[in-house]
């Protein structure tokens, strides 16, 4: 009796590893579909892992879990931008990396921001504690915005021109001290800014810094 009953139980365990190891390979075939390092819950139930197969992919390491509904592929060396591009995954589309996190991005300012800045439009919102969002009624998505990989962020020139015109956030003083580390650095030159300005149809906004700034730096 206890034979039979052993023998069942082998059968049992047996089928129940072999049906571990099959799921656990299609799993891992539908991660293969997912191209970029970062992803939401939401891409992955698109491509066929339900949550029991994300946390069957985490605990055999193939993915690591960032935050709550994003996740990262174990195999992708970490990056310094993996925080802007979690916020990016989270929010989804339309959305870019803006004005403070783009200028510490880009160098101009040594200052680390404690949450992650993002335009997005109006009606869309975050919880989350690690992203400020930016509401704006016209983004201008086609403008200024660099796209790279997973990362969407506002040009240097972009940038620059919104902190100009962006009072809430930033004094004048302060816009205008990242306009000239940019130019001192050789990042941007006035007649791009000009453009750019000119591009997102806020020129009258900033002509007369630029102007003045223009004897400094040609």
């Amino acid at each position: 009796m206890w034979v039979i009953q052993g023998n069942l139980y082998f059968q049992y365990s047996t089928l129940l590893y072999l049906c571990y190891i099959e799921n656990m390979k299609r799993y891992v075939q539908f991660l293969k579909k997912i191209t970029h390092s970062t992803f939401s819950s939401k891409e992955a139930k698109e491509c066929g892992i339900d949550a029991y197969g994300l946390k069957l992919l985490a605990r055999v390491g193939k993915i690591q879990k960032i935050e709550r509904g994003i996740y990262r592929k174990a195999d992708t060396q970490e990056s310094v931008n993996d925080e802007m591009i979690s916020a990016l995954t989270h929010l989804g589309d339309p959305c870019c990396i803006c004005l403070l996190s783009a200028l510490y991005f880009y160098g101009i300012t040594d200052e680390i921001p404690n949450q992650v800045w993002v335009y997005v439009p109006y009606g869309k919102y975050s919880h989350l504690k690690t992203i400020k969002v930016i509401r704006k009624r016209n983004p201008q998505w086609s403008i200024g915005i660099h796209k790279q990989d997973e990362l969407r962020i506002t040009s240097v020139e972009r940038t620059l021109i919104d902190c100009l015109c962006d009072k809430k956030h930033f004094t004048e003083v302060d816009s205008i001290k990242f306009v000239k580390m940019a130019l001192e650095d050789k990042l941007t030159t006035i007649q791009s800014l000009f453009k750019m300005a000119k591009t997102l149809g806020v020129d009258h906004r900033v002509k007369l810094i630029l102007t003045l700034l223009q004897e400094s730096y040609v």
